[in-house]
């Protein structure tokens, strides 16, 4: 365990309710939350949709952009100073002192957050998103990717657009018809979900909530009665094939 988890962790505690009970207009907080964002969004002629991904965000975001951004924001959320003077120098401390081991060697991470560390994941929501979903005029996607990656050199982005009116984003696949949008669960190509075995040595209780959250799923994630079905029927099939019996899911769905 790395010197400074405690420190994370505590930091964590303390910037994470800030974070929910001050959600910004351009971030969402949930899956369900997004796709209902989506099915309120009409299509606009020559509109496309386009995703931007920041690359390894945690390890890339420079020390002194994270220092500034968390000063910003204890500011806008009415933190007194003094407590905000003492919580900067102890990101500051947990940045400073990332130390990990690897092949019997000690290192100091010297930019970004680590990966796995609690308080990694605050410290970039302040002010960052990792991934982003927007719809823009066709003509204007090459400025937007070019205004992104000139934030800062340390921070890269990934673009992926549109392809047949569709898109993937996070779990879900967006449908782009003449007149709204349609949501549907996304599979990456080639994925095949392994699943808790029904005879595998695990609590019942495992079982029937793997088979509760995918069925859930479905009625979040899929916004078309065809897309429901498949999904269930798609969902039955994996189950099966995992030693599950058709009449106990069923039970379940």
């Amino acid at each position: 365990m790395s010197p400074i988890a405690p420190l994370a962790k505590f930091l964590a505690n303390f910037l994470i309710p800030i974070l929910k009970d001050n959600p910004t207009t351009t971030s969402i907080t949930s899956i369900p939350k997004f796709i209902e964002n989506i099915h309120n969004l009409p299509p606009s002629p020559n509109s496309t949709m386009i995703s931007f991904d920041v690359v390894n965000m945690y390890p890339s975001l420079p020390h002194h952009l994270i220092i500034d951004n968390t000063i910003e924001f204890l500011a806008l959320n009415n933190i007194p100073p003094d407590i905000s003077s003492k919580i900067i120098s102890l990101v500051k401390l947990s940045l400073q002192y990332n130390i990990f081991s690897f092949n019997s060697n000690f290192y100091r991470q010297a930019k970004g957050s680590s990966m796995g560390s609690p308080l990694s994941s605050p410290l970039a929501e302040i002010r960052c998103i990792d991934d982003i979903f927007c719809v823009s005029n066709s003509n204007k996607i090459d400025s937007i990717f070019t205004q992104l990656k000139s934030i800062h050199n340390d921070i890269d982005f990934t673009i992926e657009t549109e392809n047949n009116n569709t898109l993937p984003f996070l779990d879900v696949l967006i449908l782009k018809t003449q007149n709204q949008y349609t949501t549907e669960i996304y599979h990456k190509p080639n994925s095949t979900p392994d699943y808790i075995h029904f005879s595998s040595y695990s609590p019942l209780s495992h079982k029937i909530n793997t088979v509760k959250t995918l069925s859930k799923r479905i009625y979040t994630h899929c916004s078309t009665q065809l897309s429901k079905d498949t999904e269930t029927q798609f969902l039955i099939n994996k189950l099966t094939s995992n030693g599950y019996l058709k009449n106990y899911i069923k039970t379940l769905l």
